[in-house]
């Protein structure tokens, strides 16, 4: 079984969201990595995007204005606030299923 290929993707993160901008580009990135996967046409290629953030949900519920539930489908994990949890559900979050 060939052994995966993983890329540098830094480059194309910088593009997409700038570090010295938090906004709309950021937190839409798992949807953006989903059409870069797309365009790769392979199947054997599965890309996701996580934010862990160490700034709490109810401070970034009033930035972005979403509730944390929202904010956890857009894979925005809070590293304390869910620190017994949150790697687990990154984890599940990219593990296939058989």
């Amino acid at each position: 079984m060939p052994r995966p290929v993983i890329k540098e993707v830094e480059p194309l993160v910088e593009s997409v969201c700038p570090p010295n901008r938090i906004g709309k580009g950021k937190i839409q990135f798992h949807e953006t990595i989903k059409e870069i996967e797309q365009r790769l046409g392979d199947p054997a290629v599965r890309s996701q995007s996580f934010i862990v953030s160490n700034t709490p949900s109810h401070t970034m519920r009033m930035l972005w204005k979403m509730e944390k539930d929202e904010m956890l489908k857009r894979h925005i994990l809070f590293q304390e606030e869910d620190k017994d949890s949150y790697v687990r559900s990154m984890l599940n979050s990219v593990v296939v299923q058989p």
